[in-house]
């Protein structure tokens, strides 16, 4: 399992042939394969869109967006934040 702070991976335990796996730098495998993930942490995704439904609801309350209005914002608004907007 790889940490998530990126400057740990450049430590040389990332960088060592491993017995276990017939001496290959396992480290090294799954760091090349790290920088494809994407940057997006799912907890704050979460979190986001619990509070951009929180906003949303109070349009439905307040008689100004139907709940599937209020629905569709949100989750636009969930898919745009996620990507960076």
């Amino acid at each position: 399992m790889l940490p998530p702070n990126k400057d740990i991976w450049y430590d040389p335990m990332f960088h060592k042939p491993d017995a276990r796996f017939g001496g290959q730098k396992l480290g090294e495998l799954m760091i090349a394969s790290a920088w494809d993930l994407p940057r997006i942490n799912t907890g704050n995704v979460f979190w986001d869109a619990i509070n951009i439904f929180s906003e949303e609801y109070k349009e439905i309350i307040n008689g100004k967006k139907t709940i599937d209005e209020a629905c569709a914002s949100a989750q636009k608004r969930t898919i745009e934040k996620m990507k960076g907007k």
